[in-house]
């Protein structure tokens, strides 16, 4: 059984580290952790406009649609900072 266990885990990792793009260093572990970043940036984002909007702008007396659009703003704002960072 230990040795099946830790030839699975050998296996996960050769397939973890294998080389995308030799040259640049990616390998398909990089890329996973691409995919997991961005998936959180843009949660992150859904989050803060969601926020926004029922914490801050329900309070205000702007038309629902120019709420809509700085909502919208805000969480543009908000993925061009996660993407820069």
């Amino acid at each position: 059984m230990e040795y099946l266990v830790s030839d699975i885990i050998r296996t996960v990792k050769r397939v973890l580290d294998y080389p995308i793009s030799p040259a640049n260093g990616i390998t398909v572990a990089s890329l996973l952790v691409l995919i997991v970043l961005f998936r959180l940036v843009i949660i992150g984002e859904r989050v803060i406009r969601r926020h926004f909007v029922t914490r801050v702008l329900r309070r205000t007396q702007l038309e629902p649609a120019f709420q809509f659009t700085l909502a919208r703003v805000i969480g543009c704002c908000v993925l061009s900072q996660g993407s820069g960072e």
